[in-house]
């Protein structure tokens, strides 16, 4: 079922794997800075903070009333002959591993294999 909420938007890409997930393109030195001082629990940028799309890609749902760090984020837009032609600003929001927890079907797929 769709949902009605006007913002919806029904993704073209395939769902994201668990290999996926735990891979980055680019790297922030900004961004792993802002990390470190907000998430003082010792997690790492990059192996330990993910978005929900990347947690959930891992078996993972965000605990219920956890709020995570929102980080600046500057994309580069090419035209048709791959020269950049524009940047846009947008964020996104990371969660560390202690404020995820094991989907229940994960964790019976998981008991099952033991």
């Amino acid at each position: 079922m769709l949902s009605t909420h006007k913002n919806h938007r029904k993704s073209k890409r395939p769902a994201m794997t668990e290999a996926e997930a735990k891979h980055f393109n680019r790297i922030s030195e900004a961004n792993i800075n802002m990390c470190l001082a907000h998430f003082t629990c010792g997690c790492s940028p990059y192996t330990d903070l993910y978005t929900f799309k990347r947690w959930k890609a891992q078996g993972y749902h965000i605990k219920k009333g956890e709020h995570g760090l929102r980080l600046p984020l500057v994309k580069t837009l090419d035209n048709e002959i791959g020269e950049p032609v524009e940047k846009l600003f947008t964020s996104s929001i990371v969660f560390c591993r202690h404020q995820v927890e094991r989907d229940e079907a994960q964790r019976r797929e998981e008991h099952r294999e033991q």
